[in-house]
């Protein structure tokens, strides 16, 4: 079977495809840096151990908000999560997961679901991918694109 011709390669982070309007993320940075700056200059005027275990639950938590106000993953070590469909295959990884990976050309049969897909293998094998963690509007994309691969197959 010749590789199924796709318009372009689409890859989709899944960890970053809920993202914030600009505006609000900016706002969030601003108070994410001002309270925990005003909170260590109080610090300057009376120390106490509650104070210290605040200002370090303020720094961390203005580390998260940074982090994810400028679209990285502030808890990267855990993973990534994508989904990436090309003329070669299909690959899905999620957070905590192995990728499934599937090549177009070992496809015998395909069938689509409302939130999943599965695959039946030129060997025998099944595979199944569960699609609930895309966005509305990337899953439709992704449907499509599927749609396209499967009147090729």
């Amino acid at each position: 079977m010749n590789a199924p011709t796709l318009p372009e390669p689409l890859y989709i982070n899944l960890l970053s495809q809920y993202s914030q309007p600009h505006r609000a993320r900016w706002i969030y940075l601003t108070l994410a840096i001002l309270v925990p700056v005003s909170y260590f200059t109080l610090l300057l005027f009376e120390f106490s151990w509650l104070n210290l275990v605040m200002g370090t639950v303020f720094t961390v938590n203005a580390y998260v908000i940074y982090a994810s106000s400028s679209e990285k993953d502030p808890l990267g070590v855990l993973g990534k999560s994508y989904l990436r469909l090309n003329e070669q295959g299909l690959k899905y990884k999620a957070r905590r997961q192995r990728a499934v990976e599937v090549l177009w050309q070992e496809v015998r049969l395909m069938q689509l679901h409302l939130f999943s897909v599965d695959f039946e293998l030129k060997n025998g094998q099944l595979k199944s991918i569960n699609l609930e963690q895309l966005s509305d509007e990337n899953l439709q994309l992704v449907k499509v694109r599927l749609r396209q691969v499967q009147a090729e197959l």
